[in-house]
């Protein structure tokens, strides 16, 4: 036996045919938080209703149907939910109309600044925040002054505190597949009503901005690629964009600046060399090829024999690149032999043990008689 809020339970056990449908559960809550599909009108409808039937079961008043705001990308919903509660607690010294009329105002004024932002952010070199996914404190204080001149700091701070009012969203459906399967596959027996809500708005929509006097809500985003690890990745452009242009970027779960992606072809070595993040340095030396940049940076060989040429680059503050050349056995058409530079154990001392790593074996005992 459990209990939950006082009330004695039956432990419950998953019976097989629960089991077997693991798989199908994990697979449609993993489609809904990777979709890329717009919210459309009926879906809009959808979650006006499960968010006010959220406040409903909180004990709260909804905020009226104008107010609660359909936003193009997350990023527009961050601010403008910062910025729409700071307006609005400067004006809560009014009464009666007067309350409705500055918290209409305030929102307004918000999400109407915030989407404007979003669309220069796409052209205007002083706003590239929004394309680096996320923003300098320098960007959000040049946002904050041209929005509402005179308030930068208390702007600010309302823009970074405005996390604290994120909830939920189509992209937390971790937690919402595992209680959503006890509802509808389990038939746990208990009341679902209030937990109805949550789910429908995960299912409709993106992340959302919840105050006492509005809710702003975030579509979902037009692309979303992972890699084969479901990691957020892509080398030629953003690994999620949004309707409005704004955009993250990331290799292999690593978020980088706008700029490695869209100019990989401009980067140099001054530019990896000083990129103190170790992380990014080693994806930002990864687009500009390895081989590239060990031989760019001046890497000098600290090994040779007849295996190959052993080049090692010292590299503050992460492990060194020590990098074996070695050349083909076989000749091309034309007579020359190709070469190639492989990446190898930066505890690696000798080219014959380099080239012994990449045939997974030590180098006592890696002696071929002939090589192919």
């Amino acid at each position: 036996m459990f209990s939950t809020d006082g009330v004695a339970m039956k432990k419950y056990s998953l019976r097989p045919e629960h089991e077997a449908r693991f798989a199908e559960w994990r697979d449609k809550w993993i489609a809904n938080a990777m979709s890329t599909r717009a919210m459309d009108a009926d879906e809009r409808a959808t979650v006006r209703a499960a968010i006010a039937g959220m406040y409903e079961s909180a004990g709260l008043e909804p905020p009226p149907s104008d107010r609660i705001v359909f936003v193009p990308s997350p990023f527009v919903a961050r601010f403008a939910a910062g910025f729409a509660s700071w307006i609005w607690h400067k004006r809560s010294a009014a009464t009666g109309d007067a309350t409705r009329a500055a918290t209409v105002a305030a929102t307004d004024d918000a999400t109407d600044a915030a989407t404007y932002a979003a669309t220069v952010a796409a052209t205007d070199q002083n706003a590239k925040w929004f394309r680096m996914g996320g923003c300098s404190e320098s960007d959000m204080e040049g946002l904050s002054e041209r929005i509402f001149p005179g308030h930068r700091k208390a702007m600010l701070e309302c823009a970074y505190k405005s996390w604290r009012m994120l909830n939920g969203g189509n992209q937390w459906s971790g937690w919402v597949a595992y209680l959503s399967f006890f509802r509808h596959v389990v038939g746990l027996p208990i009341d679902y009503s209030k937990w109805d809500h949550y789910e429908k708005a995960a299912e409709h929509s993106g992340p959302r901005y919840i105050h006492a006097k509005f809710c702003i809500v975030s579509d979902r985003p037009e692309v979303l690629l992972v890699d084969e690890q479901n990691r957020p990745h892509c080398t030629t452009g953003p690994f999620c964009r949004w309707l409005d242009g704004s955009a993250l970027y990331a290799v292999h779960g690593v978020r980088v600046p706008w700029t490695v992606i869209e100019h990989r072809d401009q980067l140099t070595v001054a530019q990896i060399d000083k990129e103190q993040n170790a992380e990014i340095r080693r994806v930002m030396m990864e687009l500009y090829g390895e081989a590239k940049y060990l031989k760019d940076s001046g890497a000098m060989p600290i090994h040779s024999d007849s295996f190959g040429v052993l080049f090692r680059k010292e590299i503050p503050g992460d492990e060194p690149l020590v990098m074996v050349r070695v050349e083909n056995s076989t000749p091309e058409p034309d007579g020359h032999r190709k070469t190639y530079m492989i990446r190898v154990p930066p505890t690696t001392e000798t080219a014959h043990a380099a080239v012994a790593w990449t045939f997974g074996l030590d180098v006592a005992d890696y002696h071929p008689d002939v090589e192919s």
